[in-house]
């Protein structure tokens, strides 16, 4: 593989940059207008093609012809356009390198109808520097336009993220990745198992980013480990175990639920363990709420049909504790711990109410 996957599937244009329709439906429409803000927000979690959205757009609008896709000069070289200016806003966080990087802002554009200007991860800029980004957002000549990106937009100043039309970039839900990932692997004609795949989606987090450069591990580990050992390099967790820690835990299986416990290795996403474990009980309470007569349900839930809802909501409630617990002490120890912790509460409970 000359080329790792996530940088030869990068989108170089609208048509084939993958979901986001909001962001894309803007997108046509202020370039069918002809008109655009002159400052923006692209805000959301990371990997979810803010980034690379930012200079699709960017070459579009400093492009004279204003095409979805065009081959003219200025955007073939757009990188180096001398009007376009990428900045680490982390890199760059001090007034005074604001001050510099928009030294030249009176200046209009050499090329093109614009000046374009993208600052990356702008939440990172220090409280001076905002406030001497607002007073440039308040003073914008009409041919400058100005992209701030940021995955934490809690920490823009009001005052600054009024000012900007903002763009939210949503995670991409699993069976997105999934379907993409299938795609890629079809083209690049890599074999992996469906489980394998359905993880990597998973365990990408709404991330297709992060998805392919986990793919591009699992193509050259393929050729060294087999599937069983890439598992538990990546620490990746086998999904029938949710449902079965669900069942041992709920019908005080101690020995059963100890046996799970030791074959999760050390390296493993325990927050990843909780989330499935959450997305199970979930599905189990509306198999309870939907009397027992759903049968997209039925086949694999009807093992807790005699028990109270009461005690999974319990049960639900415990999970959603522990992954808040474990994001801050993500350690097998606090894992083991938690488990231990519902175990005995879910039993305590059981024995309570059937008194």
């Amino acid at each position: 593989m000359k080329v790792f996957l996530y940088k030869k599937y990068k989108p170089t244009n609208i048509l084939n940059f993958v979901g986001q329709k909001i962001a894309k439906s803007f997108f046509f429409f202020f370039l069918k207008k002809k008109k655009f803000p002159s400052s923006y927000i692209l805000y959301g979690s990371k990997g979810t093609g803010k980034t690379t959205f930012s200079k699709i757009f960017s070459k579009s609008i400093m492009c004279k012809k204003r095409k979805k896709i065009c081959n003219c000069k200025s955007c073939i070289n757009f990188k180096s356009n001398i009007d376009f200016n990428e900045i680490d806003a982390a890199s760059n966080r001090k007034v005074e390198d604001i001050s510099n990087i928009f030294e030249n802002i009176n200046y209009k554009p050499v090329f093109g109808n614009y000046k374009v200007y993208v600052l990356d991860e702008v939440h990172m800029l220090s409280k001076h520097a905002f406030n001497f980004m607002l007073n440039i957002l308040e003073n914008l000549p009409s041919y400058i336009k100005i992209i701030l990106v940021t995955s934490e937009i809690e920490k823009i100043p009001e005052t600054v993220s009024s000012r900007c039309f903002k763009i939210h970039f949503k995670k991409f839900k699993e069976k997105k990745i999934y379907n993409f990932l299938k795609c890629i692997i079809k083209k690049e004609n890599i074999y992996i198992k469906k489980k394998i795949l359905k993880e990597i989606s998973f365990c990408s987090n709404g991330s297709i980013r992060d998805a392919l450069v986990q793919l591009d591990y699992f193509f050259v580990l393929k050729k060294f480990l087999n599937s069983k050992e890439i598992r538990k390099y990546f620490g990746l967790f086998n999904i029938k175990y949710s449902c079965k820690i669900i069942n041992y835990i709920i019908y005080n299986k101690k020995k059963k639920l100890f046996s799970i416990m030791k074959k999760i290795n050390n390296e493993i996403n325990f927050k990843n363990i909780y989330v499935r474990i959450l997305e199970k009980l979930n599905s189990i309470i509306l198999y309870i709420y939907t009397n027992k007569n759903n049968i997209k349900f039925s086949k694999n839930y009807k093992q807790f049909k005699n028990i109270k809802i009461d005690i999974f909501m319990l049960f639900r409630k415990l999970i959603v504790e522990e992954i808040e617990n474990i994001s801050f002490s993500p350690y097998k120890e606090n894992f083991l711990s938690g488990i231990i912790n519902i175990f005995v509460s879910i039993n305590c409970s059981k024995s309570d109410l059937n008194r």
